[in-house]
């Protein structure tokens, strides 16, 4: 009877216990995506206390990473392709193009929300979590739906074992830049970039993204953040050795935008000496990419840090030839999808709803989009056009 009672209770408070430990709502408070100027002013190296509304920050160690960014091993002999090699750049500048490409993954964590609670990455009690495993094919993880300058820190412990950098996004809408974010924007460039740097350095911030498809008729804001994240590479050059902003190539250094034309001095003559740059959807015509290769050597950078845009969810670029051609020309891969959920995740459904069959959907989808078909990358397939 007792032995019965206690088997009984104990069943009752592991239920209990798996249902305390769900994110509820208004559990934890999300910094705002335009206010990083205030939060670290506030912070002041780690002497003043974050407020969000006027209220004291408690849930600060939320966003607080606790694992060093970890670079990645390379060796050759152990590769399927061995000849895939890095570029090398040597003190003197000079480029030597290697064949071995990057690849972002800019997407949200899971879903955004459910109901009316926002999880990205945080941790939650619960069986349908992304638990994604295909980290040795990934260079940056940009999380979509993470605030400007910040990430959950458990997603970005997993990051940095890993070797892989992250960064939140700020997702400024299309259009002339609003008030707001102009607002915003111009008072993060205004601090010292030491300042901002130690801030981002200590939460265990890899980079910052911005979906920069605004158009600024003085170009005033756009040119500060470009000598911001000067100063914020040369903070990061002996701290973070994954440290890269990605920059949406739609608005040019000096404030105008127009997409699909590269990286050359006419749009990015300083920004890429400290920014990498994702590129719209029509990446893919030929005398672009190789403007863009000959400026990137030119000024010293690794042209490898221009990523080729694909979007997930449309199936773009549309025309000519796409995917296959990039094995010819030095530039990466940047793989878009979208606003609010995971496009991979989104499909955990597809073959049935237990916690099993949508994880099992999850894992073979990852495994054919960074793998391949046939699940297995010493299979070679041969790129076929349409």
């Amino acid at each position: 009877m007792k032995k019965s009672l206690l088997i009984a209770s104990a069943a009752i408070l592991a239920a209990g216990s798996i249902s305390a430990q769900r994110l509820q709502d208004g559990y934890v408070t999300w910094p705002a995506s335009g206010q990083l100027a205030t939060y670290v002013s506030a912070w002041n190296g780690g002497n003043g206390t974050i407020q969000i509304d006027g209220v004291d920050f408690d849930d600060h160690n939320f966003f607080i990473s606790r694992v060093k960014p970890r670079t990645r091993i390379q060796n050759t002999d152990t590769q399927i392709r061995p000849e895939l090699i890095p570029t090398v750049i040597k003190d003197n500048g000079e480029v030597t193009t290697g064949t071995d490409k990057r690849l972002i993954y800019w997407v949200p964590i899971s879903n955004e929300i459910k109901g009316s609670q926002r999880l990205n990455a945080l941790a939650d009690g619960m069986v349908d979590g992304e638990m994604f495993s295909m980290w040795s094919y990934i260079d940056v993880w940009g999380d979509w739906n993470a605030p400007f300058g910040w990430t959950p820190g458990n997603f970005a412990d997993v990051c940095h074992r890993n070797g892989v950098s992250v960064h939140g996004v700020a997702s400024v809408p299309f259009g002339v830049l609003s008030s707001e974010w102009s607002s915003n924007l111009s008072a993060i460039t205004a601090l010292d970039a030491d300042a901002v740097g130690k801030f981002l350095y200590y939460h265990g911030q890899d980079g910052l993204g911005y979906n920069s498809e605004w158009s600024e008729s003085s170009g005033t804001v756009t040119g500060k953040l470009v000598t911001m994240h000067h100063g914020l590479k040369e903070y990061m050059k002996d701290r973070n050795p994954l440290w890269e902003v990605m920059w949406y190539g739609g608005t040019w250094e000096n404030g105008s935008k127009t997409f699909d034309v590269g990286v050359t001095e006419n749009n990015y003559p300083t920004l890429f000496k400290s920014s990498s740059v994702f590129l719209n959807y029509g990446w893919n015509d030929l005398a672009d990419i190789e403007k863009s290769i000959t400026f990137a050597e030119g000024i010293s950078r690794d042209p490898f840090y221009i990523y080729a845009g694909m979007n997930m969810q449309g199936g773009e670029p549309r025309s000519g030839q796409n995917y296959d051609m990039l094995k010819d020309y030095a530039h990466s891969i940047g793989l878009w999808g979208a606003h609010s959920t995971n496009m991979l995740w989104n499909d955990r459904f597809n073959n049935g709803g237990s916690d099993l069959a949508k994880q099992q959907t999850y894992q073979k989808a990852i495994e054919q989009w960074f793998g391949n078909g046939p699940r297995n990358p010493a299979v070679q397939l041969t790129p076929t056009l349409n």
